[in-house]
């Protein structure tokens, strides 16, 4: 038993838990997740299992798993879904090899729509592979496993234990790079890779290791899948083109466009739009305090990119704390993913100029208001120099051109 659902048998065991068949308080059928017990300890991890509670729990729609609970028992994390009597489309294409192209249609347009409606939460889940696309035995689509969902408007800073989230056979390119930042193109990539693998039997990139499957996905070295399976619609063959593209500017805009396109309702694939005309970004806001001087303390605040660009200027550095929320929890700033690589080039910047290369002067700050104060003008040691060398050597010259004027009149 776990939070009152009687557990009866194991389905499945991933890197994040296990997954077990339950009976509920009222007698129905649902799966329970367990949060693996050595991540319940992990601060980032635990936050990651209940962000995909929630994200699941506000979305409704027939194509999304249902999550139906959340809770802790002695210790124990776990997450109720809908229980969905079928398999993947993973296990489909084990046993059989392929699915048939309409088959294969009908499922990629309703995983489509699934996709446009977390999208228009502004929720990106980041891990679309035929692992976690369910098929019911009355023939049903279900996108599964939000875990690494991530909503636009916050950061929790998950990305910290796991730069490169997702399955590299079907991650986008930019997602290699950064998957804390990944918008809605990222999954309309993987929906297209894994119409290729449903129809072809083929995974698109066989790297020998995962930056080898990167160096190939960035220059878009896989079969085309009339090479490997001649007669395939011309429509299915576009999706695939236009949403397998190394750079995002050029894959379909919205995922919902496949799914009209794919079902003959629409005759366009509209491309070259980004994130910006579909899901608005809003930047987190970051509250940073450090000590400034004996006895005094000044606090700023401002959204990521401002803040990195103080970490660039040495207005903040390591010894600070940040929060998104202005009464905190504050923790170090260099245990926040976001700004880790800014402190380390601040860092190098800081090593270069103590080895004796001349830099720019940070600013200050005040102590008593908490904003900053205008960088110093004067010159350093070395710059003060440079005027007076300057001014006797016009002199000189003016002086000489004078005598020489005088000497031969």
């Amino acid at each position: 038993m776990i939070g009152g659902y009687q557990l009866l048998n194991l389905v499945g065991k991933g890197g994040m838990g296990t997954v077990y068949r339950a009976i509920s308080p009222t007698r129905e059928t649902v799966a329970v997740k367990i949060l693996a017990p050595h991540l319940t300890g992990n601060d980032v991890l635990r936050s990651r299992f209940y962000l995909e509670a929630r994200l699941a729990m506000a979305l409704d729609h027939p194509n999304i798993v249902r999550a139906l609970d959340v809770g802790e028992d002695n210790g124990r994390h776990f997450l109720v879904m809908e229980y969905i009597d079928g398999e993947s489309v993973n296990k489909r294409i084990a046993r059989e090899g392929v699915i048939p192209e309409e088959e294969a249609i009908k499922i990629i347009a309703a995983v489509a729509r699934a996709l446009d409606r977390a999208h228009s939460e502004s929720l990106v889940h980041r891990d679309v592979k035929p692992d976690n696309i369910l098929l019911t035995k009355d023939g049903q689509v279900k996108l599964t496993d939000l875990g690494l969902a991530k909503k636009a408007e916050i950061d929790l800073d998950l990305t910290r234990t796991g730069k490169g989230l997702g399955t590299p056979h079907f991650m986008a390119p930019e997602q290699f790079h950064n998957a804390k930042n990944v918008d809605p193109l990222s999954d309309i990539y993987a929906l297209g890779a894994t119409l290729y693998v449903m129809i072809t039997g083929k995974l698109p990139f066989r790297g020998t290791d995962a930056l080898d499957t990167f160096m190939r996905k960035n220059k878009n070295l896989y079969t085309p899948v009339e090479e490997i399976l001649p007669g395939v619609d011309p429509r299915v063959l576009k999706v695939i083109r236009y949403a397998m593209a190394a750079d995002p500017r050029k894959r379909p805009c919205q995922a919902a466009q496949i799914a009209d396109y794919l079902e003959r309702k629409g005759d366009k694939l509209v491309r070259g739009t980004h994130l910006e005309a579909h899901v608005e970004y809003v930047e987190p806001t970051w509250y940073i305090k450090f000590d400034d001087g004996p006895g005094g303390k000044s606090r700023i605040r401002g959204p990521e990119s401002t803040i990195i660009g103080y970490i660039a200027r040495g207005k903040v550095g390591p010894e600070a704390h940040a929060s998104q929320s202005k009464k905190g929890p504050f923790q170090p700033i260099g245990q926040i993913a976001a700004f880790q690589e800014s402190l380390r080039q601040a860092s190098a910047a800081g090593a270069a100029s103590r080895s004796g290369r001349i830099v720019s002067r940070p600013a200050s700050t005040s102590s008593t208001s908490g904003r900053f104060v205008a960088p110093s003008t004067a010159p350093t040691t070395h710059e003060s120099w440079i005027p007076f060398f300057t001014t006797v050597s016009v002199g000189l010259v003016v002086l000489l051109a004078i005598g020489w004027y005088l000497l031969f009149q």
